[in-house]
């Protein structure tokens, strides 16, 4: 009952994924991406014409919800939007079955279900209490998942950073890889930058 409620963020991307998915299945030069034998999901602006109606609503997508990533709060993470990966994998897995307007029959059917239950079981009297438990608990689930992806998106700072400070510690030849600094404390970082230590024993395996 609060699960299927419009304006959850992280509910939002599961029904933008499926409507991206029914658009790709009725766009000829989508489908075709999607059902190529050397699909790379990585190519997509270069391959898909700009007069791909799938293209130009998944550009939208990551404008919107770009900033995320699986495992989001750990920035080792690639963003969606530096590596769509993940969503277009999601997207090829459901191009020939996804369904958005049946999903939200089947729900709104759940939670027209689930009421005729409370109507039931429960005096009448406590009706209009659990509707209003059952807004507020909506309410409260789309405040958490939209903190969550302003914290996320505040991160993504953190990660630029680390990226940032990756290809020039290597460059420098204090760590092996830009991945390395994933790795390092903020401390350690500091003290490098600062010139309180020169990040020698900052290499992994030496």
């Amino acid at each position: 009952m609060v699960g299927g409620a419009a304006g959850i963020t992280s509910a939002d991307h599961g029904y933008r994924l499926l409507e991206l998915a029914g658009i790709a299945r009725r766009d000829n030069d989508a489908a075709q991406f999607f059902g190529s034998t050397d699909f790379d999901p990585l190519s997509w602006e270069e391959r898909l014409p700009e007069r791909s109606a799938f293209k130009q609503v998944f550009r939208e997508f990551i404008r919107e919800y770009g900033h995320r990533a699986v495992y989001e709060l750990d920035i080792i993470n690639p963003r969606w939007q530096e590596d769509p990966s993940y969503l277009m994998d999601i997207i090829r897995s459901t191009i020939n079955t996804a369904d958005f307007g049946k999903l939200k029959a089947e729900q709104k059917e759940k939670y027209e279900r689930a009421w005729l239950e409370i109507k039931d079981k429960v005096p009448s009297n406590r009706h209009s209490s659990i509707s209003k438990w059952v807004r507020q608990a909506q309410a409260g689930a789309a405040v958490r998942e939209m903190t969550k992806s302003v914290m996320v998106r505040a991160t993504g700072v953190y990660r630029m950073i680390a990226q940032e400070l990756g290809s020039r510690f290597c460059e420098r030849g204090i760590i092996d890889e830009q991945a390395d600094i994933y790795f390092c404390t903020w401390p350690e970082l500091f003290s490098v930058l600062t010139g309180a230590w020169d990040g020698a024993g900052f290499r992994f395996g030496h």
